[in-house]
């Protein structure tokens, strides 16, 4: 265990996984709003600001956990406490809740003038407010609420090791009575309205209503209804628990012994953190809109596979030379971190060449074959299908060496991986037979390509395409671009080579010094295709460079009107 209580440890596990996650969908509906309309309507507008608030939770849960469990600056957090840092930790939580409690109120409150109310006035106007109004009134309206438990706030860290936050009685009291009036007031409402909700929803199935509920006889629209209702009841599960967290904070307030109170506090991080995690897991499984983004942010984007490398290379790098959350890597090593480092590289490198061999193909078939049945069913397959075939076969394919890992860290300091024979020589067969086998065809493959490129002049009709210069040369960039792959795919295949001649001498010298180029060569194979992109790809080129100029013809309009009022008389 990496703490001594479950508790934390499930929070921790969880903010690995889903942190990351929720961060990119809310930027990820940030950069949307300036594109798609949907996601410019008060509803994500309530989702972005609930999002800030659960971040935030999380933050300041990590934040003293990894001060409390790990010593990350435990010193300067509990030498902090004069200047109110004590007082911080002690009414952030609470008045967190009541700001994404008071979230959760806004949120139903939009659903329920959209279904129930969506030709009325209060609904216009609701729709009609500016973001900034709206985040305004969701931050100030609970932070006037909590305005008495910040007058009567004292609280300190009890000593620097254990940073058990001692409240005085008087505050305790205060923030769990605001806590639970809050939880019954809103709670109430939000049940009235999506009670409210779902009676119009399910009326709508077999009367005919008005043209408010006209347009919810659409089974899509109910069923979207449906989701977001799961949705705010899921929040609203996860309110009760938080509410009986600081039901029970209230009644040991006067306790003398503060054993209870320490008792109940380890179950904090997962109540408050697991009401912050509810609304990324409900916008991927529940959210038709969220979902299609994600779904044409990994079927549009490339690159996947060297950004998760290079993601891994610097995730090592940090902890090892910096030594930033070396202890917490170290701490991770025999629950999987160890593993996960010493099979991403060998993993991603498999992932890599059989994507070069797939853009190969794709490209052998569009020039040489371009007539045939199997280039029209290349050509249909879905680009999400095309994703999950480059990802899961090579998968597949190193699954022998996932079946056999088995690696722990030498120690914190250097955290060099140390294998079992069994897997070093398992992944490094593995690397050498893609390579030996990839390789090869793409070559082949390739050849076949120059070979048709170079006498288009003379092809027949099928290839009239190709007969163009600008093909041609268009081709002849996309060899650059494969030829430069391969050769990362060569060094990298002779680094893996090495790993396996010395694959029964895991901690010696000479296995430390070849490890130390792997870091440069699996980089350096991740860059190629950027600055492959930049300098070669005319599309590219193009969208670099109306998105530059249109920034530039911008910013210079607005500095000459800025200098014409300025020199105006």
């Amino acid at each position: 265990m990496l703490t001594p209580y479950w508790q934390m440890d499930l929070i921790i596990y969880e903010t690995i996984i889903l942190f990351p996650i929720y961060i990119l969908l809310l930027m990820d509906i940030v950069i949307a709003r300036k594109k798609l309309s949907m996601f410019q309507s008060s509803y994500y507008i309530l989702v972005i600001s609930q999002g800030i608030a659960d971040i935030l939770t999380i933050l300041i849960i990590i934040n003293l956990l990894l001060a409390r469990y790990f010593a990350i600056g435990n010193i300067l957090t509990y030498d902090l406490q004069d200047y109110g840092m004590a007082s911080f930790h002690s009414n952030t939580g609470p008045l967190l809740f009541v700001l994404r409690l008071f979230g959760v109120f806004l949120i139903t409150l939009q659903r329920y003038l959209a279904v129930c109310r969506n030709g009325g006035t209060m609904n216009r106007v609701f729709n009609n407010i500016p973001w900034y109004i709206l985040i305004a009134i969701h931050w100030g309206i609970p932070m006037l609420i909590y305005t008495p438990a910040f007058i009567v706030s004292n609280a300190h860290f009890d000593n620097p090791n254990t940073l058990f936050i001692v409240n005085t009685t008087q505050h305790m009291q205060t923030f769990s009575m605001i806590v639970v009036i809050s939880f019954f007031v809103i709670g109430i409402l939000i049940l009235m309205m999506y009670l409210s909700v779902l009676l119009v929803l399910f009326q709508t199935r077999k009367v005919v209503g008005t043209i408010n509920t006209a347009i919810f006889r659409k089974r899509s629209m109910r069923y979207q209804e449906i989701r977001l209702a799961i949705h705010v009841f899921l929040l609203v599960t996860m309110s009760v628990f938080t509410f009986l967290y600081y039901f029970f904070e209230y009644q040991f307030a006067s306790n003398q012994i503060d054993g209870e109170r320490r008792s109940l506090r380890v179950y904090y991080p997962i109540v408050a953190g697991n009401f912050s995690y509810i609304n990324p897991i409900t916008l991927l499984a529940l959210n038709r809109d969220v979902q299609a983004r994600i779904k044409s942010w990994f079927c549009g984007k490339k690159g996947i596979a060297d950004f998760s490398t290079v993601f891994a290379i610097i995730a090592l790098l940090l902890p090892r030379y910096f030594g930033i959350g070396n202890s917490l890597l170290f701490a991770l090593g025999p629950y999987g971190g160890a593993s996960f480092f010493s099979n991403s590289g060998p993993f991603f490198f498999v992932l890599r060449i059989y994507g070069v061999f797939l853009i190969t193909l794709q490209r052998f078939l569009t020039v040489c074959v371009a007539t045939s049945r199997l280039t029209a069913k290349f050509a249909l397959i879905r680009p999400f299908k095309i994703v999950l075939l480059h990802w899961l076969v090579a998968l597949l394919i190193f699954s022998p060496a996932l079946l056999l890992s088995d690696t722990v860290f030498e120690n914190s300091e250097n955290l060099f991986l140390i294998n079992n024979e069994a897997q070093s020589r398992a992944f490094s067969i593995i690397v050498i037979s893609c390579f030996a086998v990839f390789g090869p065809t793409t070559i082949v493959l390739y050849s076949q390509m120059l070979k048709v490129i170079c006498s288009s002049n003379h092809a027949p009709l099928s290839n009239t395409s190709i007969r163009k210069r600008a093909s041609r040369y268009q081709e002849h960039r996309l060899s650059i671009h494969v030829f430069l792959l391969t050769i990362m795919s060569i060094l990298t295949f002779f680094y893996y080579f090495c790993e396996y001649l010395y694959s029964d001498r895991i901690t010696s010298e000479a296995m430390r010094y070849v490890r130390k180029f792997y870091p440069l060569i699996s980089g350096n194979f991740s860059f190629i295709s950027p600055m492959v992109l930049i300098i070669l790809n005319k599309e590219v080129q193009s969208s670099l460079k109306k998105m530059f100029c249109s920034k530039l013809a911008a910013t210079t309009e607005n500095s000459l009107r800025l200098n014409t009022w300025t020199t105006s008389p």
